[in-house]
């Protein structure tokens, strides 16, 4: 009977050990919100740094309320789009405005183009940790309402 105990209660004890490292292992969540503070999004950010960050379909796009948006080479603005990923303790954000590829027309996307006809144009990149939150000023300058990062613990309540 102690054998039986032994040989239930070890692999138990490993069971409970190794969900409580799992659970301290839990990754933070960006959340993307809207001038007004409401959440357009967010996501768990990769574990690590993507190998082509442009090209990356992972993150959150935003979509923009003004369609005459240009960048300073008189590329046309669709939209905005934030990926992250964990660095250590910090998590790093890059956001970039979405625009048509070279040879597309430079024209406002709408969302269903944007997969086969925009690039991304990097804006801005900051590392924030939990609890920290950041307004993007950078597409402000553009004249898009701002959007606020912030990383928290856990997923917004809906």
């Amino acid at each position: 009977m102690t054998k039986l105990v032994r040989v239930v209660t070890l692999p138990l004890i490993v069971l409970l050990v190794g969900c409580g490292s799992t659970f301290a292992q839990q990754r933070p969540v960006v959340v993307v919100l809207d001038a007004k503070g409401g959440v357009v999004g967010h996501f768990v950010p990769l574990e690590r740094p993507p190998a082509d960050v442009a090209g990356t379909r992972f993150g959150v796009a935003t979509p923009v309320t003004r369609k005459d948006m240009t960048l300073a080479n008189g590329k046309i603005v669709s939209g905005f789009f934030v990926l992250g990923w964990q660095e250590a303790d910090k998590t790093t954000v890059v956001v970039s405005a979405m625009v048509p590829r070279d040879g597309e027309p430079n024209v406002y996307l709408p969302p269903a183009e944007r997969r086969r006809a925009a690039v991304r144009h990097e804006l801005a990149r900051f590392a924030l940790t939990v609890g920290q939150s950041r307004e993007v000023k950078e597409i402000k300058g553009l004249g898009a309402d701002t959007i606020t990062i912030r990383v928290d613990a856990n997923a917004p309540k809906d």
